[in-house]
């Protein structure tokens, strides 16, 4: 393969489709080859905590990520909340329908009552003052 790298656009190219690229207004003019060793190194995902980057000689390395927004962290709080909200609904239906069927064993009524705690705990979580936030324990 005939791979190149662009420090601008942190992306690879497949350098024997330069003319493709132009032609869709894609290419980058800083475009370097390299081997495939070193895309092989680059071209997945990073590791944990970093990002695609350039080095000092516009080559693929991997940086830092950078720390997220105040709007991601809101946002990620949300999904978290959400999700929680969502396990906690259905373990719910799920005891609430045994006990339509048949009685709840005391086991079962405490695990009901630990989720519905539960669920009002979260519920009342501000996803907008996310360094304050204190996830609850999920039942068990």
């Amino acid at each position: 393969m005939n791979i190149g790298f662009s420090a601008k656009t942190k992306a690879f190219y497949d350098l024997d489709e330069k003319a493709v690229y132009i032609q869709n207004g894609s290419w980058s003019e800083d475009v370097k080859s390299i081997s495939e060793v070193l895309w092989l190194n680059h071209c997945g995902q990073p590791p944990k905590g970093k990002i695609r980057g350039a080095d000092e000689h516009g080559m693929p390395c991997w940086i830092d990520a950078p720390e997220p927004t105040e709007q991601e962290r809101i946002a990620e709080a949300v999904n978290i909340r959400n999700a929680m909200l969502m396990t906690a609904d259905t373990e719910i239906r799920q005891l609430k329908i045994i006990e339509e069927i048949c009685a709840l064993t005391s086991e079962e009524t405490q695990r009901l009552m630990s989720w519905k705690k539960y669920l009002a705990d979260v519920y009342r979580i501000e996803p907008g003052n996310v360094s304050s936030i204190r996830w609850p324990d999920v039942p068990v």
